[in-house]
């Protein structure tokens, strides 16, 4: 009874929303076009006719998804795939992953919006990545028969009190749903609380991206390192850091002349910056020509899209953006090419990772002052160097089995 008095509230709810979204829509569509939301209210869409819909709120939700999609495009090239999202920063990441892959920004969660956008899209199957419980997109994937999957799925206990009051309306809401498959047992403890349909533990797509394929051999050459140089490779540096890094570089030359250093700066529009800080050393940038600057020992990455090509030959990585409060980066990006990792401790943006990380043995994380005498450890140890890089190797080996599960999951609810 309590299900379907719920149920008549979120349509009542769902009428008034129209009406005043019918009265505000000029207004609204004025607005949202200044801040590039404009097709938020445009419920449009290419015809999947029976593909597969994925619904991602974030850029970062999208950039999950991307070895996922690749995935499945390699073993069915002819999947019919659209990702909708609900940030800008989203839809171009969402743009850049496969030219077949069509995206558009997604509608407000307001019942006519979502049906024509349904309608027009014609999914056979929607996946909707973490938390976006939306109750019409769940309520319309009910009536027009779309089977929907949860990936990624997760769950905070704050949001499962908020929600436990709703639980007769989420009954009916799942219906739909054909498997929640959450990021780890404790979301999927949490789920079951909520929903009685299938839930499974797969993993956090998030760690699961594919490393590329370099030549890493050709690759050293071509930047001017010789078979013998120890390369330590300092990935996406904020401001303070390049001088912290110089001086323990600097400290370690003396006994290790062989020692050279990469710097990757998180911002370009640092590098003047970054240029005055090496009066003193010998440096060469990226975008230097000729044989003299290439015999210097510090090589300054001054392009896009190099990173992981200067993690793959390094043999030590520091992450940066974590010796100062930044938050970190992705010390995933260095494991995925079985190298020993050193980080600092402002890592908030990227807990989990480095959580798995050290759990193996492959990252050590350290503060300013440990720095020197962390980095001489591992310099004087290429064995604990190794033993770092392989465990990096079988972290990123465990989510590869993540991104599998998941291809499976969107299988089983396709068919």
């Amino acid at each position: 009874m309590m299900a379907y008095l719920q149920l008549t509230f979120l349509y009542l709810f769902n009428l008034i929303i129209e009406v005043l979204f019918f009265i505000f829509k000029p207004v609204l569509g004025f607005f949202l076009k200044r801040i590039n939301y404009r097709d938020a209210l445009i419920a449009e869409g290419q015809a999947l006719d029976g593909g597969i819909l994925f619904h991602a709120a974030s850029m970062g939700e999208v950039n999950a998804l991307k070895p996922l999609i690749l995935a499945l495009l390699k073993q069915e090239p002819n999947t019919k795939i659209a990702i909708t999202t609900t940030t800008v920063n989203g839809l171009k990441a969402a743009s850049g992953i496969h030219p077949s892959v069509y995206s558009r920004l997604s509608v407000f969660d307001i019942y006519s919006l979502r049906k024509k956008q349904l309608q027009a899209l014609n999914p056979g199957l929607l996946c909707v990545m973490e938390t976006e419980i939306w109750p019409n997109l769940l309520l319309l994937a009910r009536s027009q028969n779309i089977p929907v999957l949860f990936i990624n799925a997760r769950l905070s206990e704050r949001s499962v009190k908020r929600l436990r009051a709703i639980r007769p309306l989420l009954k009916i809401l799942q219906r739909p749903i054909c498997e929640i498959m959450a990021k780890s047992e404790e979301d999927a403890q949490r789920f079951k609380q909520l929903f009685d349909t299938k839930i499974t533990v797969a993993g956090n797509l998030k760690f699961a991206a594919l490393p590329i394929e370099i030549d890493t051999v050709g690759l050293r050459q071509e930047w001017g390192f010789a078979t013998s140089d120890i390369i330590i490779c300092a990935g996406s540096t904020r401001p303070g850091e390049e001088k912290l890094l110089l001086k323990s570089f600097s400290n370690q030359q003396h006994e290790y002349p062989q020692l050279r250093f990469i710097i990757v700066p998180r911002h370009l529009n640092r590098m003047d910056e970054i240029v005055k800080l090496m009066e003193g050393f010998s440096y060469r940038l990226f975008s230097d020509e000729g044989e003299q600057a290439r015999s210097a020992p510090i090589f300054i990455l001054d392009a896009m899209g190099w990173l992981n090509h200067a993690y793959s030959i390094c043999d030590l990585a520091i992450v940066g953006g974590s010796f100062y409060n930044f938050g970190g980066h992705n010390p995933l990006e260095p494991a995925s090419f079985g190298k020993p990792i050193l980080m600092g401790p402002h890592h908030s943006s990227c807990v989990e990772s480095v959580e798995a990380l050290l759990q193996d043995e492959a990252i050590l994380v350290v503060d300013k002052k440990e720095l020197d005498d962390k980095l001489t450890f591992l310099l004087d140890n290429p064995l604990q160097r190794e033993k770092m890089g392989e465990s990096a190797r079988k972290v990123i080996s465990r989510f590869q089995d993540s991104l599998d599960k998941y291809l499976q999951g969107v299988k089983r609810c396709k068919n």
